[in-house]
């Protein structure tokens, strides 16, 4: 902000006093709010002091499950590979020392047993419980599955949508979704002529038009109106 002061003589026309009087305007209302902001600030802290208490235990709490879950898995690789090292030394007591061989096998069989020890030892020095973390591991557990079964709750209320839809207006408007009556059946389309008889009576269909007309024209209809008559 204070470049604003450097500007050069030719295009800040103006005396010192001027200057030094907008730099001292300046410096006060920059003062003025930061002061503001500050006491702002306090009693904003001070008002949502409890809301944000709890979303920084919320927080904490968050990290703490998170962290116990890392242990949970971390404990289940290990107990899961000492599990598997103990199943190769029982499969390598299993078998013999092939001949002029055994020096190699009693070499491989110290190498299996100091890998068990080694990660049992891991997981006692870590004070992994796995029972003590899989029984913290149930709430999440639970959380995890009601959120999963909020969401095929809501999924199925999606597909159900228009069955939802059809029987709110069948409650709200009754009058709507009664059964119509069946409307009656068209009696020609049940009508089975052949092209023969069809013919005919399109044949028959065009004279009785042609009498009519020749009827009409010899037989005229001729009235006389008269007003007088009317008012008389």
């Amino acid at each position: 902000s204070f470049r604003l002061f450097y500007i050069p003589e030719d295009a800040a026309p103006g005396s010192v006093e001027t200057k030094c009087e907008k730099f001292k305007s300046f410096m006060e209302r920059e003062l003025i709010r930061k002061k503001k902001f500050l006491a702002w600030q306090t009693q904003w802290l001070e008002k949502n002091k409890e809301i944000l208490m709890e979303r920084g235990t919320e927080e904490q709490d968050l990290n703490e499950k998170e962290e116990e879950v890392k242990k949970i898995e971390q404990a289940e690789n290990l107990e899961k590979k000492s599990a598997e090292d103990a199943a190769k030394v029982a499969e390598a007591n299993k078998k013999r020392p092939q001949p002029g061989k055994y020096v190699e096998w009693v070499m491989a069989q110290r190498q299996a047993q100091e890998e068990a020890r080694i990660k049992a030892t891991i997981i006692s020095k870590k004070q992994l419980d796995t029972k003590e973390l899989e029984k913290r591991r149930k709430p999440l557990q639970k959380l995890e599955e009601e959120n999963e079964r909020k969401k095929r709750k809501q999924k199925q209320r999606l597909k159900e949508g228009d069955m939802i839809f059809k029987d709110t207006v069948a409650s709200l408007f009754p009058d709507i979704v009664k059964e119509k009556p069946v409307p009656p059946s068209d009696p020609y389309s049940s009508l089975d002529l052949a092209i023969e008889d069809l013919e005919d009576q399109y044949n028959e269909f065009n004279e009785l038009g042609f009498d009519a007309e020749r009827f009409v024209y010899d037989n005229p209809y001729d009235y006389r109106f008269y007003w007088k008559q009317v008012i008389a």
